[in-house]
């Protein structure tokens, strides 16, 4: 994937979001952010360095609500029983379900999705390096849209993609408009076909436990053999990002953004490095550096689109790609055509399920691992800590059956009976899913739509999920 050169506004941004634009590029443009030099990016000029933003854990209900389960889990597998939620902790836990915190800096830009854009928001593990190759091959990019990404801080932290459904009309060079505006003849041409007042922004999401352990096979490739051969491509992009950048800085800048974790020095591919990764998790030590977001929360990409840009209008499932793919164009509306999907762009191979990479069969092993009968739950305290506490969300919002059920939560501990452990699932739905158009495609918009202003309706039911035993086979 190709990645230009960062905007010289970003320097003047907090550490926070200059660090996500130099790290996010798996999800960039062509041409839109460099790759860093050193540990962690190519230095720019020197300006004084704002406080990194942090969330009180009083301000954040997604701290409010998970603490008290990672805490829960963090005991299981053996942390510290009294370890208390701190602003980093809590920040570290805010981003990992909501994404990064968006400053005011870069708010002041706003975004909207032109009315004749395809958005693609990419969630980590999900196959955006074959969907975002398959838009670009089919689509290309709009140069105007291209140009304003390159100068608005919001549009690169959204971890979004624009690509024209249709070739512009009027004066391109000419418009004086900001650049996800749309032009007058534009607008005249999308009200002429009946379509709406924003483009269509879509993303696609999988088996949260399934995807737990692709993440894991991503960090623990980078952590013990080293950056693969396909990081000067998907990641950096451009020959000058790859001239500059030193061999290590990703996983340096990973390890340092990862405070007091303790699996690093532990055996590649053992169960205690494994059980200690996800305890380090739920200790809340992990930032969301570039390398630790491949395990953070599918619904964080989610809600941060939809909690500053505004609903997203397709949430598909990768278990029924196919039938997402081909109803995208059937939201796109009038002249919209979406190609067959091209198999041939393939990533990630060092890592995929193929590869029987040992630390990815190791994860997999553990969370399907069952206690001897007659124990109070089945699950293992590493799929209790995922089920009950870590990918909660990702179930509760995305139509999953979960590695564990509520008996299993509340026999380990994170709820005192059923009636609480359903109100906690109940409550985290309302605050931690995110919000989606109501579309007459059953089966892909499966988050309940929130009460925002204008009228979202009903949605259909999703299809259905994968059984547990299904879902298990499927790790």
């Amino acid at each position: 994937m190709q990645a230009p050169s960062p905007p010289q506004s970003a320097a003047a941004l907090p550490v926070l979001l200059a660090l996500a634009l130099a790290l996010a590029a798996a999800a960039a443009e062509p041409g839109d952010i460099a790759g860093g030099k050193g540990k962690a990016m190519k230095p720019m000029p020197k300006k004084p360095q704002r406080p990194m933003l942090k969330v009180q854990p009083g301000d954040s209900a997604a701290c409010r609500l998970m603490w008290p389960l990672w805490k829960t889990a963090a005991r299981s597998l053996g942390g510290g029983h009294d370890r208390q939620i701190t602003a980093d902790s809590c920040t570290n836990l805010h981003e990992f379900y909501t994404g990064p915190i968006v400053p005011a800096e870069a708010l002041k830009f706003g975004f909207a999705v032109p009315r004749d854009a395809l958005a693609y928001i990419q969630v980590y593990k999900c196959a955006g390096t074959e969907i975002l190759c398959n838009l670009r091959r089919h689509f290309g990019q709009r140069e105007r849209w291209r140009r304003g990404r390159n100068q608005n801080p919001l549009h690169q932290m959204l971890g979004m993609s624009l690509f024209p459904l249709r070739s512009p009309l009027g004066d391109e060079e000419g418009w004086k408009g900001k650049y996800y505006h749309d032009t007058p003849e534009d607008i005249a041409r999308a009200e002429d076909q009946g379509r709406g007042p924003r483009g269509v922004a879509f993303t696609f999401v999988r088996d949260p436990a399934a995807r737990f352990v692709s993440g894991v096979a991503e960090i623990e490739y980078y952590l013990t053999v080293g950056e693969p051969e396909e990081f000067g491509d998907m990641v950096l992009g451009s020959q000058a990002a790859r001239s500059n950048y030193e061999q290590g800085g990703i996983i340096r800048a990973a390890k340092a953004a990862c405070r007091g974790c303790t699996h690093f020095d532990l055996k590649a591919g053992s169960e205690e490095r494994a059980t200690r990764m996800v305890l380090d998790l739920v200790e809340g030590r992990m930032a969301m550096h570039f390398l630790w977001r491949h395990v953070a929360s599918q619904v964080a990409p989610i809600n941060l689109f939809t909690r500053n840009v505004g609903p997203m209008d397709l949430i598909g499932q990768l278990e029924s790609f196919e039938e997402g793919w081909e109803s995208i164009e059937a939201i796109a509306g009038a002249g919209a055509i979406l190609p067959p999907f091209n198999r041939s762009c393939r990533g990630h191979s060092y890592s995929s399920a193929e590869s029987k990479f040992e630390p990815r069969e190791t994860m997999r092993r553990m969370i399907q691992q069952e206690r001897p009968d007659g124990a109070a739950t089945r699950g293992s305290d590493v799929a209790l800590a995922l089920g009950c506490a870590v990918l909660l969300p990702d179930y509760a919002c995305f139509g999953y059956t979960s590695v564990v059920n509520g008996s299993d939560c509340v026999a380990g501990g994170y709820a005192k009976s059923l009636a609480e452990w359903s109100a906690t699932v109940e409550a985290v739905q309302e605050e931690l899913c995110p919000s989606v158009m109501a579309r007459d495609l059953e089966g892909f918009a499966h988050v309940k739509a929130k009460s925002l202003e204008q009228d979202l309706g009903s949605l259909p039911m999703p299809s259905p999920a994968p059984t547990q035993r299904t879902a298990r086979h499927e790790l």
